[in-house]
């Protein structure tokens, strides 16, 4: 079985020059509103979405 997950994928990674830091949050919530609710409460206390500061890429997997 392939384990090299730049294959697997097709893609080349690489580490961000730009951005240094990873962090994650788990949340025990029942609704997808509430998981919008969590979310907006991280950002409005100055939290970065990472993901929105860049634009979105379709990714065609092939068959």
């Amino acid at each position: 079985m392939e384990k090299n997950f730049e294959n697997m994928t097709g893609r080349e990674y690489e580490y961000s020059r730009y951005i240094n830091g990873h962090s994650e949050i788990a949340l025990y919530v029942d609704t997808f509103e509430e998981v919008d609710t969590e979310y907006n409460k991280e950002v409005a206390n100055e939290v970065i979405d990472i993901l929105s500061l860049f634009e979105p890429k379709v990714i065609v997997i092939p068959k």
